[in-house]
């Protein structure tokens, strides 16, 4: 498996974790290399485009994905935010 495919693997793991309906759908997180440096290699929007969906600000979505991959990965990943 190569570093996208894992990490997409564990953001929707993360995201179906807090947000189980989103199971229902056969949601993946989507997962881009960054076009810009200052965001690191890969970038996730997915908290933007389901924000409406469940209600929330897409700041306190991503702020909460971004716990449980830090929870999930421990010290895998030197980064995220």
């Amino acid at each position: 498996m190569n570093l996208r495919a894992h990490l997409q693997t564990v953001f929707t793991q993360s995201f179906l974790s807090l947000y189980p309906e989103l199971q229902e759908d056969g949601f993946m997180a989507e997962l881009t290399q960054s076009t810009q440096s200052s965001f690191g290699h890969y970038q996730c929007n997915s908290a933007m485009k389901l924000a409406k969906r469940l209600r929330m600000a897409p700041q306190k979505i991503a702020q909460a994905v971004i716990e449980k991959v830090k929870e999930t990965t421990g010290e895998q990943l030197t980064k995220v935010e």
